[in-house]
């Protein structure tokens, strides 16, 4: 979930990047009902990471591709 916020983040997506990680971090944990414990210290993590440091982003991009392969599958 980290990887995602920081990701939108990155994007500019809420308020245009005005809005900082704590706040974006706290909305998500109080939506997702999960409490994000130390989100620096997962973003740490994450950047350390030694063969790919997007594991989370690149599985949603992959799931998100073969969703629409199989819809466009389908509607023929």
């Amino acid at each position: 979930l980290v990887e995602l916020i920081y990701a939108l983040y990155a994007t500019g997506v809420f308020n245009n990047t005005q809005t900082d990680i704590k706040s974006i971090a706290d909305a998500f944990s109080h939506f997702f009902g999960f409490p994000l414990k130390n989100i620096y210290k997962t973003w740490e993590e994450i950047r350390l990471r030694n063969k790919n440091r997007s594991v989370f982003i690149d599985s949603l991009k992959t799931h998100l591709l073969r969703k629409m392969d199989e819809d466009d599958l389908s509607a023929k």
